[in-house]
């Protein structure tokens, strides 16, 4: 803002030195905003993403594809697990798990997994978020 009214002051005196001035001040507000928590605004969405996405580097192969059960993507998900996580709601994953092994699903809710799997194996918890498979 100090530097807005400055640049205008300097453009109402015909002067040219209104654009290094407002060069500083974009350049000084773009650093305040990156050291601030509010460009950040994906990552504490619906649930923190790092502690997921580091139990899924921990625990899953990059080569293994890896379901969440939830309705929409997490890019920042897929960002720090350095792969593609699919979303599927929890009805659409079911006939996956029972057909194809391993499957690598995040659930908040293991239970519908646990009884249809011949062998359930859980990995791991992190935010609210089960890591099962089903080897």
């Amino acid at each position: 803002m100090v530097t807005t009214g400055l640049a205008a002051y300097f453009i109402f005196q015909q002067q040219t030195r209104f654009i290094p001035v407002l060069m500083m001040g974009l350049y000084v507000s773009f650093l305040v905003f990156m050291t601030s928590n509010h460009w950040l605004w994906e990552l504490g969405e619906a649930f923190p993403v790092l502690p997921v996405a580091n139990l899924v580097n921990a625990q899953v192969p990059l080569d293994q594809p890896i379901y969440i059960a939830d309705f929409y993507d997490r890019p920042s998900l897929d960002f720090y697990c350095d792969r593609r996580v699919v979303a599927q709601p929890s009805t659409a994953l079911l006939p996956v798990w029972q057909q194809t092994t391993p499957v690598y699903i995040l659930s908040l809710d293991p239970a519908p997994y646990q009884g249809t799997a011949s062998q359930f194996t859980p990995l791991g918890v992190a935010a609210d978020w089960h890591l099962v498979v089903n080897q």
